[in-house]
């Protein structure tokens, strides 16, 4: 929800929200609890100790925020602020290390746990990459992004070797095995334990699960058609769901979903459910 100048718990065993860092006024302000100010929150993230990184995107910078509520600036040396206008994204991987996207470009920030950064041109890796967006990270240290353009989802294996894990860069919505499969405008992708893939489908408007072995496979969501409601709550592709800015699996296997004014939930029997 990124016009909110706050972060909020949102409890999804009871469906409860409070607000758990940020004041609500826009600004720069380090401090604890609501003794804080962000500007345009954009996207979220947690390491391994339960530290939170936000994407700051009005200030250019990414703060971090403790289990405490603790609020600081962790990085801000200025090299977001040459890509501002396209970033969306922030992940973090096994070691630590947050990545962001600059989309257009098909470039990758790093910001390593000591601060450093580097940019990463995916182009440079494999010129036929037209833009870098959701980003994950599998247990053997794969990487995993889309290219919303291309309607393809690119595997970085271990190697620094880049080749297309899924779609066949035609636009369409057809399930099946690896680069005989079609999306059209793949943006947010996240894993879960087992190393399913899940990724939205921006203008099919659906979820797609992609195992380990490449099989892609229609979850939830169907195209929203004239005298539809924006957003409706359903079992797989019985649901509409309209947008989805961001996606995380929670310890139970469940899938939330930041979809604009409403957190949504994919339970593992693929019941979509509005919970805040």
């Amino acid at each position: 929800m990124p016009l909110l100048c706050a972060a909020q718990i949102y409890d999804t065993n009871n469906v409860n929200v409070q607000t758990f860092v940020g004041s609500g006024f826009s600004g720069l302000v380090d401090g604890n609890g609501t003794q804080n100010m962000f500007n345009n929150p954009k996207a979220i993230i947690a390491d391994l100790s339960s530290n939170i990184f936000v994407l700051d995107k009005g200030n250019s910078v990414i703060r971090k925020v403790t289990p405490a509520g603790d609020v600081t600036t962790f990085e801000n040396s200025g090299v977001l602020q040459n890509y501002n206008y396209y970033l969306d994204r922030l992940s973090i991987d096994s070691l630590g290390t947050l990545w962001t996207t600059t989309d257009y470009w098909a470039n990758f920030i790093q910001v390593y746990p000591d601060r450093n950064y580097n940019v990463l041109s995916m182009k440079a890796y494999n010129p036929a990459i037209q833009s870098a967006y959701g980003f994950c990270v599998d247990s053997h240290k794969n990487k995993y992004f889309t290219d919303s353009l291309a309607n393809k989802i690119y595997l970085w294996d271990t190697n620094g070797v880049i080749s297309v894990f899924a779609g066949s860069g035609n636009s369409g919505n057809i399930d099946g095995n690896g680069i005989f499969t079609s999306f059209n405008g793949p943006t947010s992708i996240t894993i879960d334990a087992a190393d399913n893939l899940y990724v939205w489908d921006s203008y099919n408007q659906l979820i797609r699960r992609i195992t380990r072995s490449r099989d892609v496979i229609t979850i939830a969501g169907a195209l929203q058609q004239y005298g539809d409601p924006q957003d409706r709550d359903g079992v797989g592709t019985g649901a509409i769901i309209s947008t989805v800015e961001n996606m995380a699996v929670d310890a139970s296997g469940n899938l939330i979903l930041t979809c604009g004014r409403c957190v949504r939930k994919i339970s593992q029997d693929l019941a979509v459910t509005t919970i805040a």
